[in-house]
């Protein structure tokens, strides 16, 4: 009986040891690494393709002014980064 016990525990001791190994661990097919982002410049070009941000103006502002600023600072923005770029500018009222 206790030759039993000492092999169960040598049997579920090696078993433990043994029963891990590095198959288990599945890699993410939709991550991007460095081998799958950028190839070229046209690439990289292709990801940085658009920029958000929000301006804070006085709630007296009328808005067709507000628009106009912020349609302003698009054209900036994709002046600066190039024509394909999408630029996205959200207003909002100045906290007090």
């Amino acid at each position: 009986m206790k030759l039993n016990k000492y092999a169960l525990v040598l049997f579920l001791g090696l078993g433990t040891l043994t029963s891990c190994n590095d198959n288990l661990e599945l890699l993410n097919p939709n991550q991007q690494t460095s081998n799958t982002f950028g190839f070229n410049a046209d690439d990289l070009e292709e990801s940085v393709i658009a920029a958000y941000n929000h301006i804070r103006m006085e709630g007296s502002t009328p808005l067709t002014e507000a628009h106009d600023t912020a349609s302003a600072i698009e054209a900036r923005i994709k002046a600066l980064l190039g024509p394909s770029t999408l630029v996205s500018i959200h207003l909002e009222p100045r906290k007090r």
